[in-house]
């Protein structure tokens, strides 16, 4: 949903639930990491590799301020869930024009794509990576997300 039709968007999702009502969303969000933050000083990739190509994420917020529109218009967080982008979806990110911007870039995107060739090792790294993840989302600051899943209740 584009920035300005947030509040909108919001407001209709009010109208619709009833009181107590339940919602959970699932969203793609900006971030404070160290990666999103090396992707925004490239303003014309950013558009064409982390909005254009993924689906049009063209309101992108920090994931607080997304919660915070949302309990203005009258919803009361519930549970939140903070995520990051696994390998291969910073792969897809990043294997384009980046990759030729950062040496550290361009050796991420280098490594997942020799662990993506084989499918056992792949399987077989997947499993301390995820923890390794798990672990990170569990102890970062809620703005470091790529993506959060929140459920709210109207109140």
């Amino acid at each position: 949903v584009p920035f300005e039709d947030k509040k909108h968007f919001y407001g209709e999702l009010s109208r619709v639930l009833k009181d107590n009502g339940k919602m959970a969303h699932y969203v793609t969000t900006d971030s404070l990491n160290p990666w999103f933050k090396f992707a925004h000083r490239y303003p014309d990739l950013f558009r064409k590799y982390l909005i254009e190509e993924i689906g049009g994420h063209y309101g992108l917020e920090l994931p607080v301020e997304l919660i915070k529109n949302i309990e203005k218009e009258g919803f009361m967080r519930l549970k939140t869930k903070k995520m990051l982008w696994e390998p291969v979806e910073f792969f897809l990110r990043f294997n384009n024009e980046y990759k030729y911007k950062s040496f550290l870039i361009r050796a991420v995107v280098s490594c997942t794509k020799r662990l993506m060739e084989n499918d056992f090792i792949f399987v077989i790294i997947n499993i301390p990576v995820s923890f390794l993840f798990r672990l990170a989302e569990a102890l970062m600051p809620l703005n470091w997300s790529n993506k959060i899943a929140v459920s709210f209740k109207k109140v």
